[in-house]
């Protein structure tokens, strides 16, 4: 047998030898890659994962209601309105087709939208800031990538709803129907995010339901729901400025109709959705020893 065979067999041993006894050549409870510790004689434990920061955003969400044909809401409002040329073509068809009209306004909204909301800028007050009014309304705040729902109209115990497509329009009847909008908001940048608007129809009876939560699946009180795929739109919103979502005005039908007019005693009444982003903040996490 020559040397190098002599040597090698000798560490075969050695390493046979050290298994067999039960050494170790890596440290104490550390794995490859050092995934778990010893923390005492006998007892070791998982290294708990890195924490990462969470993104928050803070939107404000207000329902305003005018009366239908009301001049606040006329062409003046709305040639100041920038009345989102950023959608894709289709998706701006489908939403006329169907009776909305959307805006989006900077953190300086125009005149009438500041009478809507009763607001005073300080270009209109002058030096008068202390007169100026903050937003009222319902404040949501959501991690990056969060959803939440905001249900924009009456609840219609029966109705009839007229939804275009591209090729053909069909009518759908609803019992007990509530018209909402879920909103996802997206963490684009710094003082950016996007804001996605999806219209869904709940209607139905109210039932016990399994839906996923934050640990497993939970118990929740929901109706049926009627995603509309294709009148989904959204917006890239710097902090302060504001997304307009409304009606066309006309009392029809149509799921914009059924989403901002009322029905019976209110049928002449308006309503306007107004979502700002009013704040983002990063979240850094607490470590804990």
């Amino acid at each position: 047998m020559s040397r190098h065979h002599q040597t090698a067999t000798l560490l075969l041993l050695c390493v046979l030898c050290a298994a067999l006894c039960g050494c170790s050549f890596f440290k104490d409870g550390a794995g490859l890659f050092g995934q778990r510790t010893r923390v005492a004689e006998g007892e070791s434990r998982q290294l708990p994962p890195i924490p990462t920061s969470r993104d928050a955003i803070q939107l404000e969400v207000l329902l305003i209601e005018r009366p239908v044909g009301d001049a606040l809401l006329g062409d003046a409002f709305w040639n100041e309105v920038d009345q989102v040329g950023s959608l894709e073509p289709e998706t701006r068809l489908a939403l006329s087709r169907n009776g909305f009209r959307i805006g989006h306004t900077g953190s300086e909204p125009p005149r009438a939208l500041e009478r809507m909301l009763e607001l005073k800028s300080e270009s209109a007050s002058g030096p008068k800031v202390d007169q100026q009014k903050n937003l009222i309304g319902r404040r949501i705040v959501l991690s990056s990538g969060g959803e939440t729902e905001v249900q924009a109209g009456a609840i219609f115990s029966n109705c009839v709803v007229d939804i275009a497509g591209a090729d053909k329009s069909e009518s759908k009847d609803f019992q007990n129907a509530r018209f909402v909008f879920r909103l996802k908001a997206e963490r684009d940048q710094d003082g950016w995010a996007r804001i996605e608007f999806l219209p869904e129809i709940h209607h139905g009876e109210y039932r016990l339901r399994r839906v996923p939560g934050g640990v497993g699946f939970q118990l929740r009180t929901s109706q049926d729901v009627y995603p509309l795929y294709s009148q989904r739109f959204s917006m890239m919103l710097n902090v302060g400025e504001m997304a307009v979502v409304t009606t066309d005005g006309e009392n029809s039908p149509s799921v914009g109709g059924h989403f901002f007019l009322g029905d019976g005693a209110n049928a002449r009444v308006q309503r306007v959705l107004v979502v700002r982003l009013s704040n983002m903040t990063k979240t850094d996490p607490v470590y804990a020893e």
